[in-house]
């Protein structure tokens, strides 16, 4: 008799209290699914691609690369020889880095919202993502960054705006 109790309640734990599944209306907007909408009519959202993302970028490196030997010396400053620069037709585009901190923990990262191109004038709008109070995070110094390949000719102006507690990164800044 001792045994079929030990049993139940060893079954009863397992399978007891089951939650469903959410249904995927149920499931809130996650903060990347967000776009900055600009009031403008002749705004027009642009194509973006991210690189590479991380949390060791080094001050003072550029933030908008227009060249590819520009390219290949950031790519050799970030990451020495365990990464080769992607090949980059800058006729139409352009790389962006937009980096936050130092944090003194993990668990932030820095991501793109949107990429709005307003006449000549291009605004990439990036949000810091910052760790909940009862996350599990490493104790160190952290840069987060993200690299992004965006659609712009050589004669655009490119605003980047970082949301959120940015801690010495970047504000909006014109290049």
């Amino acid at each position: 008799m001792k045994y079929y109790i030990v049993f139940l309640l060893i079954f009863l734990s397992l399978f007891g209290c089951k939650t469903p599944p959410k249904q995927f209306s149920e499931i809130p907007e996650s903060k990347s699914d967000k776009t900055f909408k600009d009031n403008s009519s002749s705004a027009l959202e642009i194509g973006y691609e991210i690189l590479s993302q991380g949390s060791n970028f080094k001050p003072g490196l550029s933030s908008i690369i227009r060249t590819q030997k520009e390219l290949d010396n950031f790519y050799s400053v970030l990451y020495g020889n365990s990464a080769k620069a992607p090949i980059v037709d800058f006729s139409k585009r352009a790389v962006v880095i937009a980096a936050a901190g130092p944090f003194n923990t993990g668990g932030y990262s820095v991501f793109p919202v949107s990429a709005i191109k307003t006449g000549k004038t291009i605004k990439l709008v990036f949000e810091i993502s910052a760790p909940g109070p009862k996350d599990m995070v490493t104790q160190a110094f952290t840069h987060p960054y993200v690299i992004v390949l965006a659609e712009a000719e050589p004669s655009d102006d490119i605003f980047i705006e970082v949301r959120g507690d940015y801690k010495g990164g970047y504000g909006i800044i014109e290049f």
